[in-house]
């Protein structure tokens, strides 16, 4: 993902640059085409009128004699040759230049023919050019930089600074609103809005866990300490004493039972207290068969697995926790067990280079509107709670860490499948490469 984005944030600045350098050289090229062409098309202009001019004057002064050429030369602030026409040179004071304008003619001078050349410096130097140039890029990199800041202001420097008084907002505890997703920081900072939203749902579905844990930890000891009141103060017979401390000895029981679940779910999503190892799928099944065929016999409840995968089908799993996942299903399953044909199933599968495992009875399922609440931490049908209603959760919670999902439907016998999937021993293998 990071990498995505550096390419992303490389690819954005080599086409920002490559569109720069177009639109520069654009400009430039037409300003050297429209208004630089026209600034020395007036330059030629103005300088040929200024010589014709000048030729005439000097043309007339000419006439007679040509003794005083130098000064004329001198006084009109031009070049002058004279040739005779024999293409001798009578006169010259022209200087070696490519920027000159320049007029010649045949004209009379005491009735004798000579040539005249009149010029001027154009009024356009190499240092003219390059100045001019080197203005008009200057105004060009102006434009540019002003255009760009405001791009990067609006793109980047104003979603930075939303980004940034939104976590300040946070802290103060105000919940900040999502934005359009115009760039990617806007897209970050949509992430953050979304991790606040998760944090705060995490927040509060922590404090109805402990809300929960404390009803049910206060119920068992309000009625500890109760017992154990009465047995300080009141004449009990020795039944009673014994009867009362039982029930103190089961209700301290209880409270040990739904801490050890609490402790288990709030453990139970930590990577580090995972052991995996690789086992093969029909390995698996027979200890599943050991550990639970025995048990369900005895409540009458027949327990059948289906293996639908390869012979050589692995997957990579702490089995101590998995045992745990099949345990509370299996448990969960027990409880809604009502007919005399009491099933439990399961049925394995490969898809995708996922192996699912769906669990299934015949008892009476769950009510469609709840059954998505199943999985929630503490969630109970039973109104006595004589459950925790964490059984399921840490399901999840084991599910979630062997990088698996887990979710609940009626199946078509009547009662509940869960189904969950693991990635096989391939899958891990091929994605670590």
């Amino acid at each position: 993902m990071i990498l995505n984005e550096k390419d992303k944030f490389r690819s954005i600045m080599i086409r920002s640059i490559t569109i720069i350098f177009i639109i520069n050289t654009i400009l430039l090229c037409l300003y050297l085409t429209l208004a630089f062409n026209k600034t020395v098309a007036y330059r030629v202009n103005k300088t040929k009128t200024y010589v014709d001019k000048k030729f005439e004057i000097i043309e007339k002064k000419l006439k007679d004699n040509y003794d005083n050429i130098k000064k004329l030369s001198n006084n009109n602030y031009v070049y002058i040759t004279l040739k005779d026409k024999n293409n001798n040179i009578i006169f010259d004071n022209k200087k070696e230049s490519n920027l000159t304008y320049e007029k010649s003619k045949l004209i009379l001078i005491n009735n004798e023919i000579y040539l005249l050349s009149v010029s001027s410096q154009l009024d356009l130097t190499l240092s003219l050019l390059i100045s001019r140039i080197m203005f008009i890029e200057l105004f060009i990199l102006l434009v540019i930089t002003i255009v760009s800041y405001k791009l990067i202001s609006k793109k980047i420097l104003i979603p930075i600074n939303n980004l940034k008084n939104d976590i300040i907002s946070y802290k103060k505890g105000i919940m900040p609103k999502r934005r359009p997703a115009l760039t990617t920081i806007d897209e970050l900072q949509n992430n953050f809005i979304d991790l606040t939203k998760a944090l705060e749902s995490e927040k509060e579905k922590q404090n109805q866990i402990i809300a929960s844990i404390s009803h049910d930890i206060k119920t068992p000891l309000t009625s500890i300490m109760g017992y154990a009141k009465r047995l300080e103060t009141a004449t009990l017979t020795e039944e009673k004493k014994i009867e009362y401390i039982n029930k103190i000895s089961t209700k301290s029981v209880r409270m040990k039972e739904l801490i050890s679940e609490f402790d288990d779910y709030l453990s139970c999503n930590l990577n580090s207290n995972l052991n995996k190892k690789p086992i093969l799928i029909k390995d698996y099944i027979i200890n599943l068969k050991k550990e639970f065929e025995e048990e369900l016999k005895e409540k009458n409840i027949k327990f059948r697995i289906k293996n639908k995968t390869n012979t050589n089908e692995e997957i990579i799993i702490d089995e101590v926790k998995m045992k745990r996942v099949f345990s509370n299903i299996i448990n969960n399953s027990i409880r809604y067990l009502e007919n005399d044909n009491k099933t439990i199933k399961i049925i394995i599968t490969k898809k995708e280079n996922k192996i699912y495992f769906e669990i299934m009875d015949n008892g009476i399922g769950v009510e469609k509107n709840i059954i998505d609440k199943i999985f929630d931490p503490l969630f109970t049908t039973d109104s006595g709670r004589k459950i925790s209603g964490l059984g399921l959760s840490i399901c999840q919670e084991i599910i979630k860490v062997h990088h698996g999902e887990i979710n609940a439907k009626n199946n078509r016998y009547g009662g509940l499948s869960i189904i969950f999937y693991l990635p096989s021993n391939y899958d891990i293998i091929y994605n670590r490469r």
